[in-house]
C-alpha cells in the first residue's frame, strides 16, 4: 500500500518497484524506531505535559486546583504566624527594640533572594513530582544524598513546626480562656487531620480565609503601634515616639558589655528572627504541582509575596518595638 502511495506522488520518471520497497522498508524502519521513544513536552503556558506526536503522558497523582489568590494568601500567612506574635517578646527582650528591627530586616532580604531563586526554578518545570525541594536539589546539583538530606531536613522542620504551631495558639488562647490547653490543643489537631482529607481547592479556601484574618491581625497591629506612637493611646502622656529607643536603649547588651554585647545582640536578633520564616519560602515550591495555569500564577506570587512579606515584617517589628 505505501509503495503504490510512493508511485502516485512521484514525480519524473517513475521509481522502479525496488526502489519503491527500499523507501517503504526504510520509513517502515523509522517509524519502529520512533515508537521505542517517549517525548514529554512541558507546555509553556500551563506547565503540564501534552501530546508531542508519538506518546501522551498525563501524571493525576494530584489536581490543580490553587488559584492565584491561594498561593498567594498561602506563601504570605505562612510567613506570619507565631514567629511575629509570640516570637518577637524574647528577642524584644533580648536584643532591644532597634535590634528586633535590625534581626527582620536582615532576615526579609535574605528570604527576598532565597524567594526569587525558588521561584524562577518551579516555575521552569512546574510538573507533580519535580517541586519538592529534594526533587529540586536531585535536578540542579545532581548529588543524591544532598537531595536526600535536604528531604530529611525539611522533614524535620516540618515535623517539629505543627505541634510548635499548635501549641502556641493553645498559649495564646489561654490569655481569655480557663480550659485546659490540651482541649483546645485536641481541637486543633482534630481540624487539621480532617482538612488533608479534602480536596485540594477546599484547602485551598480554608488557607486563603484563615491567612486573611492573620494578615487583618498583624494589619491593625501595626495601625495601633501608629497611633501609640503619636500618643493616642489612653492614659497616654502625649506622643511617644522612639522613647524606648532611648529608655533603656535600642540595643541591649547580651552576654558581655560594651559595643560587643551590642553587637551579639544584634545577631542574636537575626537568630531569633529567622523563626518566622521557618518554611515561608518553600510554600511556593508545595504549591507548584496543584496550582492552576503555574506558569502564569507562580510568578506573580512570588513578587507580591516578597513585597507583603517586608511590608508586614519590617513595619511590624518597628510597631513591637
Amino acid at each position: 500500500m505505501s509503495g503504490k502511495i510512493l508511485g502516485m506522488f512521484s514525480f519524473g520518471k517513475p521509481e522502479s518497484s525496488s526502489t519503491v520497497e527500499q523507501v517503504s522498508d526504510t520509513a517502515y524502519e523509522s517509524k519502529n524506531e520512533k515508537d521505542q521513544y517517549e517525548f514529554n513536552v512541558v507546555d509553556e503556558e500551563a506547565g503540564s505535559t501534552s501530546d508531542s506526536g508519538f506518546t501522551k503522558e498525563h501524571n493525576t497523582e494530584v489536581k490543580q486546583g490553587l488559584k492565584s489568590r491561594h498561593i498567594q494568601i498561602i506563601a504570605l500567612a505562612g510567613a506570619i504566624g507565631t514567629g511575629l506574635f509570640v516570637g518577637s517578646g524574647s528577642g524584644l527582650a533580648t536584643c532591644g527594640p532597634a535590634g528586633l528591627f535590625t534581626g527582620y530586616l536582615i532576615l526579609s532580604l535574605m528570604v527576598w533572594l532565597v524567594m526569587n531563586q525558588i521561584g524562577e526554578m518551579v516555575t521552569f518545570i512546574p510538573i507533580p513530582g519535580q517541586t519538592t525541594l529534594p526533587a529540586l536539589c536531585l535536578r540542579y546539583t545532581g548529588d543524591e544524598s544532598f537531595a536526600f538530606a535536604a528531604g530529611m531536613n525539611l522533614f524535620y522542620a516540618q515535623a517539629l513546626i505543627a505541634p510548635s504551631e499548635v501549641t502556641a495558639a493553645a498559649y495564646v488562647i489561654d490569655y481569655w480562656s480557663d480550659i485546659n490547653s490540651g482541649a483546645w490543643i485536641t481541637i486543633f489537631w482534630v481540624c487539621m487531620v480532617c482538612l488533608e482529607f479534602c480536596a485540594v481547592k477546599y484547602f485551598g479556601e480554608v488557607e486563603f480565609w484563615i491567612g486573611l484574618i492573620k494578615i487583618f491581625t498583624i494589619t491593625g497591629l501595626i495601625i495601633v503601634g501608629i497611633v501609640i506612637f503619636f500618643g493616642g493611646a489612653p492614659k497616654s502622656d502625649g506622643v511617644l515616639g522612639f522613647h524606648f529607643w532611648k529608655h533603656p536603649g535600642a540595643f541591649t547588651e547580651h552576654l558581655t558589655g560594651g559595643n560587643t554585647g551590642k553587637f551579639l545582640a544584634c545577631w542574636s536578633s537575626v537568630i531569633k528572627s529567622a523563626f518566622a520564616f521557618i518554611l515561608s519560602p518553600e510554600l511556593i515550591t508545595a504549591c507548584a504541582s496543584e496550582a492552576e495555569n503555574p506558569r502564569v500564577n507562580l510568578p506573580k506570587a512570588t513578587s507580591r509575596f516578597i513585597y507583603r512579606m517586608i511590608f508586614f515584617y519590617v513595619f511590624g517589628s518597628l510597631a513591637i518595638g
